[in-house]
């Protein structure tokens, strides 16, 4: 009976331990408009790349989605390189990050980025282009 009940109770941790993310920026709100790469098997999966420009003393807010009601992702300082992936309103669809985050080459089908570098939206006015 012992062991029955320790096999349920370890089954019972294991599944919650499974279900319950690292971080709470690991859980993907339904109203977050996730970033989208790709969709051309000639061109970059993101095609500009760019640099954070007129931040301030704080930075600017990396953002879930095109607009200042959407969550907070990250701060970025002056002078941090993004790729741009996307253009809505006045907002960028950017992925960044140090070392390559695989978006330089085509991806013939438009896809979520997943990593490995982070992604979100920025202010356009906020970002000057340096590339493409």
């Amino acid at each position: 009976m012992r062991r029955l009940l320790a096999s349920i109770l370890a089954a019972t941790l294991t599944a919650s331990m499974m279900t319950a993310p690292a971080f709470a920026d690991d859980i993907v709100d339904p109203h977050d408009v996730l970033v989208e790469v790709g969709g051309d098997g000639q061109k970059a999966a993101c095609g500009e790349s760019g640099a954070i420009a007129g931040a301030g003393a704080d930075g600017i807010t990396v953002r879930r989605g095109p607009s200042d009601d959407y969550g907070y992702v990250d701060q970025l300082k002056d002078g941090t390189s993004v790729y741009i992936c996307e253009t809505r309103g006045g907002w960028l669809a950017v992925v960044y990050g140090d070392g390559e985050c695989g978006v330089s080459d085509p991806i013939p089908t438009r896809q979520t980025y997943n990593g490995p570098c982070l992604s979100g939206w920025l202010p356009a006015d906020r970002v000057k282009v340096t590339a493409g």
